[in-house]
């Protein structure tokens, strides 16, 4: 992939982001775990999720902006504020720390930026589901101004919470 044009490389990270989730969605409703074995769609999912992190996060499109240093984007922030909401806190903080250390594993981190990174999900990800699954109505539909709030509440509990460890 790096043999091509920065704007390629875009459109094919795009598309590869668009089936794994298309992917993911089929896997999960169409499978025989979701015809009622909760627990067992539960650890697929969250085993899925994982492994999208992993890659999400192996594979950022590094770009250099004028007269700057290189810089990275990363679709994991996306996935970790989407499995703050799809999972109840204590799972959606495993999966988001297991997917956070495995990456910074195979990317050969020092064992502190490790452990800061892993620490930094945790809160981040804990605060932002805990805030979501305390105040989200599921009888109201997504688009009801109370649901609306609670997301829009929890995606600043997301920036702020991340904003502030990372730069005090």
């Amino acid at each position: 992939m790096k043999n091509f044009e920065k704007p390629v490389r875009l459109f094919i990270y795009f598309i590869w982001i668009v089936a794994v989730v298309v992917f993911y969605f089929i896997s999960v409703y169409a499978s025989p775990l979701s015809k009622g074995n909760f627990s067992l769609n539960v650890l697929f999912s969250a085993l899925l999720f994982i492994v999208f992190l992993v890659i999400a996060d192996k594979y950022p499109v590094v770009y250099f902006p004028k007269n700057r240093n290189r810089a990275e984007i990363t679709v994991s922030m996306s996935l970790n504020f989407a499995v703050s909401f799809i999972f109840i806190p204590f799972v959606a903080i495993i999966v988001s720390a297991v997917g956070s250390a495995i990456t910074d594993i195979i990317t050969k981190k020092e064992w502190y930026k490790n452990l800061f990174n892993t620490a930094l999900i945790i809160i981040t990800v804990g605060f932002t589901s805990i805030v979501f699954h305390r105040f989200y109505i599921n009888s109201l539909p997504l688009i009801s101004v109370h649901n609306l709030l609670v997301l829009a509440v929890a995606a600043a509990v997301y920036f702020f919470s991340e904003t502030f460890i990372l730069f005090g």
